[in-house]
């Protein structure tokens, strides 16, 4: 493991979201980039054919089995190791239809074409990153444990709408250069 596992599994963690993406009625997004933290929605996807974006999150450290006393958290490092779990998230962002200043959508057609294009973005990415990671093309395998967290609806507003789907995986730490482990 070494320093740049972060970015390489989120630009992985990425393509598997763009493949699933071409699959959909309105196919890859035009906007795709690696953020340095949750992205900005104020991008200009009304004039494009929406934006995916992935992240990393702040890594935590899971319990570990059995949970008893000398296997608490933040005292299992002097038994049994940590398990690192960092969460990717991609978010992918439509254009939505627009509403007025009352919150009424101006084309209700609009808005159920748009919602049958997220619901298929948001099943898509579901299932190719359920799929790759089971078939060892997402994290390594030895990456044991992932976690396919709740999907958070991106609330539409700006003119956009969509998904943030979240991974939480293990990840494998590194040793530090002139930093001996007991």
């Amino acid at each position: 493991m070494a320093l740049d596992d972060l970015y390489d599994f989120a630009v992985d963690y990425r393509d598997v979201c763009l493949t699933a993406l071409a699959e959909t009625a309105a196919g890859k997004p035009d906007c795709v980039y690696l953020s340095p933290g949750p992205p900005l929605l104020d991008i200009d996807v009304l004039s494009t054919n929406g934006c995916l974006t992935v992240h990393v999150g702040p890594p935590t450290i899971a319990d570990t089995l059995p949970l008893q006393p000398a296997m608490a958290p933040l005292h299992r490092i002097v038994s049994q190791g940590e398990v690192n779990l960092v969460p990717f998230t991609a978010t992918i962002a439509r254009p939505s239809p627009q509403v007025d200043e009352s919150g009424i959508i101006y084309d209700a057609d609009a808005s159920n074409r748009v919602s049958k294009q997220v619901y298929s973005d948001l099943w898509a990415i579901w299932n190719h990153v359920r799929a790759a990671k089971n078939a060892g093309l997402l994290f390594p395998p030895q990456q044991r444990e992932m976690e396919l967290q709740p999907a958070l609806p991106i609330p539409q507003q700006g003119g956009v709408c969509g998904w943030q789907i979240t991974v939480r995986v293990n990840v494998y730490g590194y040793a530090p250069a002139g930093i001996d482990a007991p």
